[in-house]
């Protein structure tokens, strides 16, 4: 099992324009072993972590003075072995 904690990774923003956000910063909980683990998910592109396949959609990050600062859509499935196929486990915000 696992639980997720997400944190934006972005480009440095000029000056009033928007951050240009290029994925999640995703933190992983191995409730087994509590071990923590911090990995990359680029926007678009599946990571995996233990049976989970994640997919980062999208992820906008606001300046530390708006709530909230981050927001990240996923879509989280699961592939256990033994077993076809996958299992829808999230998808949203």
């Amino acid at each position: 099992m696992a639980g997720l904690v997400c944190l934006a990774f972005s480009t440095p923003p000029s000056l009033a324009q928007p951050l240009e956000v290029r994925g999640a910063l995703l933190r992983g909980l191995d409730k087994i072993t509590a071990r923590i683990t911090t990995f990359e998910s680029p926007l678009g592109e599946e990571v995996s972590f233990g049976t989970l396949r994640i997919i980062t959609q999208t992820c906008r990050k606001r300046p530390p003075e708006e709530t909230p600062e981050v927001a990240v859509f996923l879509e989280i499935d699961e592939e256990r072995p033994g077993e076809a196929g996958r299992q829808p486990l999230f998808s949203g915000h």
